[in-house]
């Protein structure tokens, strides 16, 4: 966290989130794919998105770099994506394999038809949206303000 308030917290602001919230759907995506057996249609997401995967991946980086540094933010952001899979594994096991994959396989169709914006919204409205557990910047300003603690989040993007 560098120079800032020990008191401060890593926040994201809406790039960050963006990618965030895209690596929780890829997460989610991934797992789709080993469990159900739509590697094929995985294949297709990340063909059809891959420099839009490419951009967000290196804002994820970025993200995870500016906020705790090269070494421990590489750290980070790979402890994130194992905890995102683990989840999303968790979360694929709690409703029966056939309903799950059958939610998968809609997923995927409506993800290929869909324009960059139209996944990022599609990942901002996923129900595990926030699972990468990090607030925006502007949740935890207004926190502050509203508690009167002069201690500023600390934004990265």
């Amino acid at each position: 966290m560098g120079a800032a308030s020990a008191k401060a917290e890593v926040c994201a602001d809406t790039a960050a989130r963006t990618a965030l919230e895209l690596r929780v759907l890829q997460s989610e995506f991934m797992v789709s794919a080993l469990t159900c057996g739509q590697r094929a249609s995985y294949n297709a997401f990340v063909t059809t998105f891959k420099p839009y995967l490419k951009k967000q991946g290196g804002q994820l980086r970025a993200f995870f770099t500016n906020a705790y540094g090269a070494k421990v933010g590489a750290q980070k952001l790979n402890g994130t994506v194992t905890r995102l899979a683990n989840m999303a594994s968790q979360n694929s096991l709690s409703g029966g394999t056939e309903a799950y994959c059958k939610a998968a396989e809609t997923r995927f169709l409506n993800a290929l038809k869909s324009t960059d914006k139209d996944l990022a919204q599609m990942a901002r409205s996923n129900p595990h949206a926030g699972a990468h557990g990090y607030k925006a910047c502007v949740e935890i300003a207004d926190r502050n303000v509203a508690e009167g603690d002069a201690a500023a989040p600390q934004g990265v993007n």
